[in-house]
């Protein structure tokens, strides 16, 4: 683990970055951000944190198709590379090169 916490590692890793500022940088929530992942740990219940908040669930926030992945240092080219249904895939790869390159 690089980071101090479970939860700033989970951020790490969702960005694909070795450093905590990096992931702060391409996945934090800043002003205006209207839309945002949530993780649980342990025994809560993602619908009922759901409810509590008021939000609204909505999954497509995970779906990688239509994302800007040059955050995560994926380039047109190396998109293009891939058909369209398998794009989560380049991320999905960006993310083992995080433990590799440590």
């Amino acid at each position: 683990m690089v980071a101090r916490s479970v939860s700033m590692e989970t951020l790490r890793y969702l960005a694909a970055q070795r450093q905590v500022a990096d992931a702060l940088r391409v996945a934090g929530i800043r002003k205006g951000t209207d839309r945002l992942a949530v993780v649980i740990f342990g025994t809560g219940s993602l619908d009922e944190a759901v409810t509590h908040l008021g939000w609204t669930r909505d999954d497509s926030v995970l779906d990688a198709r239509g994302k800007d992945l040059e955050v995560l240092g994926i380039q047109s080219p190396e998109r293009g590379s891939v058909p369209s249904d398998r794009v989560q895939d380049l991320a999905l790869e960006r993310l083992a090169l995080v433990d590799i390159e440590q």
